[in-house]
């Protein structure tokens, strides 16, 4: 999360669209997590679209948006 921050924080734009841009940048990366996790472990146990669409909506939300937000309330940023 802190390298994601970093990364944006360095960007010359107002405060708040460098948090939307974080935001947005770590529910992609956890996204693309569970999805990695799905291609690897899933293509064997649950095959289907709809556990695709688990395996990327979940961790997009809860842990990219929620856990950004957290992280960015926690900062004070």
């Amino acid at each position: 999360m802190k390298l994601v921050w970093n990364m944006v924080n360095k960007l010359d734009i107002n405060i708040r669209w460098k948090r939307y841009l974080f935001l947005f940048c770590f529910s992609l990366i956890c996204a693309a997590t569970g999805l990695v996790f799905w291609l690897l472990a899933g293509r064997v146990i649950w095959s289907d679209v709809q556990w695709m669409l688990c395996f990327l909506g979940y961790p997009m939300v809860y842990i990219g948006f929620y856990g950004g937000y957290l992280y960015l309330a926690y900062h004070d940023i």
